[in-house]
């Protein structure tokens, strides 16, 4: 899976993911697993007072989209 793009990387902790810029190494924001709605899936929460671009979204909703997938998929090395 991949964990690097342009501008952003994602770092993983043992509770969460954390996402972070390239260049200058501060946090962007978090991914943890939630329950939402009767279900588990991985959820994206913001810093305060971050800005995003449209490329930048696009890499966060892919990064998600492959958490989730792998989640669905019940592959053992993502439950926690």
């Amino acid at each position: 899976m991949k964990t690097k793009y342009k501008y952003i990387e994602f770092l993983k902790t043992p509770k969460e993911w954390l996402c972070v810029n390239r260049r200058g190494g501060y946090s962007l924001g978090a991914i943890a697993l939630t329950i939402d709605f009767g279900r588990r899936q991985w959820n994206f929460a913001p810093q305060t007072d971050t800005v995003f671009s449209s490329d930048c979204l696009a890499d966060i909703a892919q990064f998600l989209n492959d958490l989730n997938c792998l989640l669905k998929s019940d592959k053992p090395k993502l439950k926690q």
